[in-house]
């Protein structure tokens, strides 16, 4: 496993197939937002977690995730924080709500499988449905 560290010229060569994870989940925010303006968006992708896999599908996956959730519960805030498992990245995606947000997972998987994620509901407790998506941190392999 490469580590980055905050030096820019050493991670220069590293960094040159890398994508900002927090940018991809704001560019998804801004796009969702224009869908539902009611809807607050918070993101906890901590700055310098860096995305080797290919940022336009693991946005596509996060975009049908997040106008889902919106469909099916619009104006609830909607949170999503990263971390990272060795070549792992773990995305929570949490929405507030009165009952579990139920969201169809089977065009989700066929998107997250692309890039050998895997996309589920985790959890509903306190009033909080936990999503998770995670993927290698990697090329995918064609």
């Amino acid at each position: 496993m490469k580590v980055l560290v905050n030096n820019k010229k050493q991670n220069e060569g590293l960094l040159s197939n890398a994508f900002s994870l927090k940018d991809v989940v704001t560019q998804v925010f801004s796009t969702c937002k224009k869908m539902e303006g009611e809807t607050a968006f918070l993101n906890d992708v901590p700055d310098g977690l860096f995305l080797y896999n290919d940022p336009r599908l693991v946005g596509s996956v996060l975009n049908s995730l997040v106008s889902s959730i919106i469909k099916e519960t619009p104006g609830r805030a909607i949170r999503i924080a990263a971390k990272i498992y060795t070549n792992i990245i773990l995305l929570h995606i949490k929405q507030e709500c009165e009952e579990q947000t139920n969201v169809s997972m089977n065009e989700l998987q066929t998107l997250a499988l692309q890039i050998n994620g895997i996309v589920n509901i985790t959890s509903f407790r306190a009033n909080i449905t936990t999503f998770a998506f995670s993927f290698p941190n990697t090329q995918p392999v064609n």
